[in-house]
């Protein structure tokens, strides 16, 4: 064994190759830190999970079953135009169109319409896909964001939780709520990668969190709004404990230390959460200054009071499973409602997590009680004790049900059963194939690493402070009885090292390693101990969290209604008549229609080939109207008009964006923009006065001025990602050749 003492001159060791391989080799060192042996376990027990969706068949009766195939299917009329970012809804409203893509966030509908478009598969089939993969990627976001702070066991732990806790199959196998199931993937990485840019904040965390953040707001706005909140309080948590440990470190003005302080932690989730709005901002902004235009009235009171749906307390605990909706009262779970228990596995194992965990550091330890508080405040929210904060509290009504805070409840209570098998404090402990090993003491004593091969491995230092990239034959060891003051390593890149009193390492300008080492009696007296953490503790837990909801794995596989199939745009009429809430209209709609003659000719079996209302057309010397073509957003039609006053209606809703133009010839160029009106009726249909004489008229639905300022910020956003993410390979490019260069 090398041994250096405090009097001993530095030993030089051979160059590091930590700068070869660039990306490629920071990608492959990223794969092996998450364990592909857990990432197949976390799959393995994800397909349990998803196995009743592999039944042949579709759950038509599931709450939101129907729901998901048609909007895959309004969404296909659209692309068939070439149309892949649908605004308008074609056959809404039995016909009359509904702006229903700028207010519900189409990502789940996208990745469905992938799957129907590109895979072959039917609309009810893609809803099956999207649902299973949903589950399973859910797995594995929990498992990287728990195993970047509580390491790998934890992760599995945490990843079984989330695919198998019964909120969440609720959310898929009863409510078929693909939007929310979609969501749900987002919400560990989000967590992740904004933990990240406060704990060590650099680009790909900033580009990450960012994309997770606005992939929400692309899925689901209730979702977005009602994460939100919480999200911000992690943010600042995680910035408060960064800056309270930081304190002892500062010189000057305390205020003044702490102020600045806060303001280099707070940059780089700020530029995550700025980016994230940037690249949702096509969506949101339109669907936020735009909610004025919609006829909301449908969608709140009545069935959908609040105030009706409160949990009550035993049904937390409930174990009983049903199918039915939500209904007022103590008794509907009994009746056959959905259920809304915790899961009693997850919940006890999360309690344990939380009482054990004062054996963690303090770092640790916190975020673990964080997570303890954020499940109880969910919790809270769901019951009637918390309606004063329904009533008076901005944001809490828009998840429209309180029983819906369970989507967060079940973040810690995934997390906190990982706790139970996490890495103990300062790091972890493997033993490598060719003979170099890794150990460390579970409370902070040492790390110690012998590297066979030059910077193979990485060691995480005690406490956590620290990373090496240790030489060939080198070795690197560290007290850890108290944190000291830090020093950054020379070499471009190479992060910055804490140390603690007895020993250091750092590195040198020209990219060689020295260490000293003070105290070499305190090194690894028995270093054959040098293993993973076992598996197997993991594997148990997550065993009983599946079979803690082994039984609720089924859903109701049944054959559609008149109402609800075979898919068709007749089957699309009569359910909109038997769902009300299917009916969204504008703002100008009033009463909302039940029927329209479209819809007559699509049930009856009949195409429908123009939105002209010929009814409004006298069809002789006066004004003559002949329908060329008709789209999912536009109209082209022949006219004749012999005076000025004449007006051709359309039987689509009027809303901003619809846009006519004079065009010199059937499908020729624009020759001017035509005014258009909205009619003044109960049905405020698009109205365009017709100039006299004879020709084509073009009838589109396009962006307002707003709606594309919105979309040049998304693209505006994308760009300068790009532009940063180009000079920082660059920069890396350059410097690995330096090195290799040197």
């Amino acid at each position: 064994m090398l041994v250096a003492t405090a009097d001993e001159n530095l030993t030089p060791l051979p160059p590091s190759p930590a700068g070869r391989g660039g990306w490629r080799r920071s990608l492959s060192r990223f794969w092996r830190s998450l364990s592909p042996g857990h990432l197949l376990l976390v799959l393995l027990f994800g397909l349990i999970v998803i196995a009743p969706l592999l039944q042949p068949g579709y759950f038509w009766g599931a709450h939101d079953a129907r729901h998901d195939v048609y909007f895959i299917f309004e969404y296909d009329q659209s692309v068939r135009d070439g149309i892949w970012f649908p605004r308008w809804g074609p056959d809404w409203a039995f016909g009359y169109g509904y702006p229903f893509w700028i207010v519900y966030g189409p990502l789940a509908t996208f990745f469905g319409e992938l799957f129907h478009h590109f895979g072959g598969l039917g609309f009810e089939a893609s809803v099956k896909a999207v649902l299973g993969l949903s589950i399973l990627a859910c797995g594995l976001a929990m498992y990287g964001f728990v195993r970047s702070w509580l390491g790998r066991n934890a992760g599995l732990v945490a990843a079984v939780a989330y695919m198998a806790i019964p909120y969440h199959l609720v959310d898929v196998y009863v409510r078929a709520a693909m939007a929310e199931s979609v969501a749900l993937v987002f919400l560990p990485l989000a967590l992740w990668g904004f933990r990240e840019t406060v704990r060590r904040p650099r680009l790909l965390a900033i580009l990450a969190a960012a994309a997770a953040y606005a992939a929400i707001m692309w899925t689901s706005n209730l979702v977005a709004l009602v994460f939100t909140p919480g999200l911000a309080l992690y943010v600042l948590a995680l910035l408060f404990w960064r800056v309270r440990d930081g304190r002892g470190t500062m010189d000057g003005d305390r205020w003044q230390a702490i102020g600045g302080r806060v303001l280099r932690l707070a940059l780089a989730p700020a530029i995550a959460f700025a980016l994230g709005l940037g690249l949702s901002a096509a969506f949101f902004i339109p669907a936020l200054l735009e909610q004025g235009y919609i006829n909301q009235s449908q969608w709140f009171g009545a069935y959908y009071d609040p105030f009706q749906h409160f949990v009550y307390f035993n049904q937390l605990f409930n174990p009983a499973w049903g199918f039915g909706i939500s209904q007022p009262g103590p008794n509907d779970v009994a009746q056959g409602a959905l259920s809304y228990q915790l899961g009693a596995a997850a919940t006890l194992f999360s309690l344990i997590a939380l009482v054990g965990a004062a054996r963690f550091g303090r770092t640790r330890r916190r975020e673990i009680w964080f997570w303890g508080a954020w499940a109880a405040a969910s919790i809270f929210l769901t019951l009637g004790i918390s309606a004063p904060a329904w009533r008076y509290v901005p944001l809490v009504p828009f998840a429209q049900f309180p029983w819906r805070y369970l989507m967060l409840a079940i973040l810690p209570l995934s997390i906190l059963p990982g706790v139970l098998v996490a890495d103990a404090d300062g790091g972890f402990a493997w033993q490598r194939a060719d003979g170099g090993f890794a150990w460390q003491r579970a409370k902070g004593g040492f790390a110690w690493q012998m590297a066979a091969s030059p910077g193979r491995e990485r060691l995480r230092l005690a406490k956590g402070k620290g990373r090496l990239r240790l030489a060939d034959g080198g070795f690197a060891w560290q007290r850890a009885a108290s944190p000291g003051k830090g020093q950054r390593a020379a070499s471009p890149g190479r992060g910055w090292l804490r140390l603690a009193d007895g020993g250091f390492a750092w590195q040198t300008a020209n990219g060689k390693w020295q260490m000293a080492i003070r105290n070499p009696q305190s090194a690894i007296r028995n270093p054959q101990s040098a293993i993973r953490n076992p598996r197997w503790p993991a594997l148990l837990l997550s065993t009983l969290l599946l079979l803690s909801s082994y039984s609720y794995l089924k859903v109701e596989i049944r054959e559609p209604t008149p109402e609800q199939g075979p898919v068709s745009y007749a089957a699309l009429m009569r359910f909109q008549r038997t769902s009300d809430e299917m009916t969204g209209v504008t703002a100008w709609v009033d009463p909302i229609p039940h029927w329209s003659p479209m819809a007559d000719l699509w049930v009856a079996g009949e195409e429908v080939t123009t939105r002209v209302d010929y009814a409004q057309a006298p069809q002789n010397e006066t004004l003559a109207v002949n329908a060329q073509e008709m789209g999912s957003a536009h109209d082209l039609v022949w006219y004749f008009a012999k005076d000025p006053g004449q007006s051709i209606v359309f039987n689509r809703f009027w809303y901003p964006g619809w846009t006519a133009y004079l065009l010199d010839n059937e499908g020729g160029k624009p020759v001017r923009e035509l005014p258009v009106e909205r009619e003044n009726g109960p049905l405020a249909r698009v109205v365009v006065p017709a100039p006299p004489g004879e020709g084509y008229l073009l009838l589109r639905f396009e962006d307002t001025p707003l709606r594309a300022a919105a979309r040049g910020i998304t693209w505006g956003t994308l760009v300068i990602i790009a532009v940063v993410a180009l000079i920082q390979v660059g920069r890396r490019a350059r410097k690995d050749r330096l090195q290799r260069g040197g």
